[in-house]
This record gives structure tokens, sequence and C-alpha cells, in this order.
């Protein structure tokens, strides 16, 4: 059985702190692979305006291309709808059987977990791991895989505002090619 796990975001852009993640969710965890899922829309960004799908899709390629372990999924780009992870994770599930999934997720995010869509669905699907990181407070969650998160503070809004600094050469070209944050 293949171990994967899902790294959902918006990846607007992505940038190393996205790379190191799943490269150290690899290590630690021993899984096969790690796949990039850029999510539509997500319910918690609806009022935001980020690059398109085809934009950030391409970001991701460009910066996971030397990582063999590194993949992109595409399955909610393709989807018009609100992403919601249960959903998504469900569907997953019945289309790679032989894959064991685990799923992402950062000590922000982990403490709104009672505010998911379906988390309890969710957790019997994949097995989470939850990212330390400092100056959030978390409390046990059954099952979970935590990791600590101590090597890359960056953040994509940062990025924008920074000069993407912390960003992949291939993606910083794309980005000024396609004129994307101007």
């Amino acid at each position: 059985m293949n171990q994967v796990a899902i790294l959902g975001g918006t990846f607007d852009p992505i940038h190393n702190g996205h790379i190191s993640i799943a490269l150290k969710v690899i290590e630690e965890l021993s899984l096969d692979e790690v796949w990039f899922m850029p999510n539509n829309k997500s319910p918690f960004k609806l009022d935001k305006k980020i690059a398109s799908a085809v934009d950030r899709i391409k970001m991701i390629k460009l910066a996971i291309n030397s990582h063999n372990r590194l993949k992109v999924c595409d399955y909610e780009i393709s989807n018009s709808d609100v992403s919601y992870t249960y959903n998504t994770m469900k569907t997953l599930v019945e289309l790679y059987p032989n894959n064991k999934f685990y799923f992402i997720i950062g000590a922000d995010q982990a403490n709104s977990l009672d505010h998911w869509y379906k988390i309890e669905g969710l957790k019997e699907l994949v097995t989470l791991i939850i990212l330390k990181r400092e100056g959030y407070q978390l409390d046990p969650i059954k099952d979970a895989i935590m990791i600590d998160n101590d090597f890359y503070k960056v953040s994509s809004s940062e990025e924008k505002i920074n000069g993407f600094k912390n960003i992949n050469e291939e993606v910083k070209d794309y980005i000024k090619e396609m004129k994307l944050y101007e």
C-alpha cells in the first residue's frame, strides 16, 4: 500500500516552506509521496482574489520538478465547487484504494478543526499530520501525528509583500513573466 500525504492549500504562490514541509514529512514518516493539492475555492478565502488555477498548478509543477516524490493533484482545481477536505478525501480514497492517505495541516488550522465540514468523517478517512508551530498551543488530537515545524517560517502572503525571497527561481521567473501579482 502506498503511503501518500496530501498538502492542501491555495499555494498563491507556492514557496520553499511548502517544499520543506513536504520533504520533512516524507523523511520523518517514511512516506512514498506528498501530493500538493491546490484548492479551487477555499471556504476560508471566498472573498480573496487569487492567481488562476492554471497559474497555481504551473507554479507548483515548477517548484517540485526536481523532487520525484512530490506530485501535484488537480482534483480540487478541476472541481468547480467550494473545496471541502472531507468530500475531496472521500473521493480520493475511492479513486485510489491502494493508497493510505495522510492529510497535513498547520497548527493554526488544527485549532479550528472543530469548524471543519464533517471533521469526524475526515479523521476516519485519513491520518492527520499536524505541524507544530511556535506560538500555537495545541490540544491533543486523537490519532494525529505531530511534527515539529521549526525549520521554515514563511507564508505566501508575506512572500508577495517581501519580493518572493523564499521562492524557487523558476517560480519567480514565471511570476514575473505572467505579471501575476502586479
